[in-house]
């Protein structure tokens, strides 16, 4: 009975994964859509990274702008590989994540001055399947995944803000 609940669920949540966290950062849209654009700086404010010290991270022949890649092997995180698709200079940007064998996620960048300060968009989307045991991981995935992002905005920040003299 409970392997039959479990299926119907699964076939009732979405498929679809979306999740978008926003923050301000006191410093130019500059620096801050440098530290996206630039795949290194990722391992200074990553919540992905910082939380799991034993991943290993390398960089392909081009890690900033398009066509820049990084892969990353972990014991507790997976194996994957994120690839920037777009990059539009100080304005927007978008990732392709390849989970290796778990399927693919896109992230999407909006980076918006206000004044002396940029408002930082970070959309992440991926489709689980139409495989009802997948829906039910993506629907306990989902706040992990917005806790991530928020830290992970939040990380940047402070490691822009003191680039920018703020």
């Amino acid at each position: 009975m409970f392997v039959l609940i479990t299926v119907i669920v699964g076939f009732i949540l979405p498929s679809k994964i979306n999740i978008e966290q926003t923050n301000v950062i006191n410093a130019p849209a500059a620096v801050v859509f440098n530290q996206v654009n630039n795949l290194q700086n990722w391992e200074q404010w990553s919540a992905w990274k910082l939380n799991d010290p034993g991943m290993a991270i390398s960089y392909g022949s081009n890690f900033t702008g398009k066509d820049g890649t990084y892969s990353w092997k972990s014991e507790s995180s997976g194996n994957g590989k994120m690839t920037i698709v777009e990059s539009n200079p100080n304005s927007s940007l978008k990732t392709l994540l390849e989970f290796e064998g778990q399927g693919s996620g896109n992230g999407t960048w909006k980076f918006e001055p206000e004044g002396n300060q940029t408002k930082v968009t970070w959309t992440f989307d991926t489709d689980m399947g139409s495989n009802p045991i997948a829906s039910i991981i993506g629907f306990f995935m989902k706040g992990k995944l917005n806790t991530n992002l928020n830290e992970s905005l939040a990380n940047m920040k402070k490691i822009a803000e003191k680039e920018a003299g703020n």
